[in-house]
């Protein structure tokens, strides 16, 4: 038997073991805290007009918040621009470095 299919057989028994463990194993405790859960009415309620107001200004924020995204990848990218330029400026200088030592390598 090869040491491949050793390892191979103790993956196997493993992942084995972890999926009877993990399949048939314990039951994960779920619980909502605090208890017990108290559910209470609202004191005021919000107006259509209240709603639609809200609603107004989250849009505004989200929009806002979508434009500064938009703003802060547009910097990613000119700085991921910029390094690669430079990376590319200093792979060009070992090349040119290279390509001479091989010149007088040779002759």
């Amino acid at each position: 038997m090869t040491i491949e299919s050793m390892l191979s057989l103790g993956v196997n028994a493993l992942t084995l073991l972890f999926l009877i463990w993990k399949l048939g194993g314990r039951k994960e405790q779920r619980e909502i805290y605090p208890q017990p859960l108290e559910i209470k009415a609202a004191a005021d309620y919000a107006t259509k007009t209240e709603l639609n107001l809200l609603r107004l200004e989250m849009s505004q924020q989200i929009d806002g918040l979508r434009k500064e995204w938009r703003d802060d990848i547009g910097k990613m990218m000119e700085s991921a621009e910029a390094r690669a330029g430079k990376l590319h400026s200093r792979i060009d200088a070992v090349l040119t470095a290279v390509s001479r030592l091989e010149g007088r390598a040779e002759g």
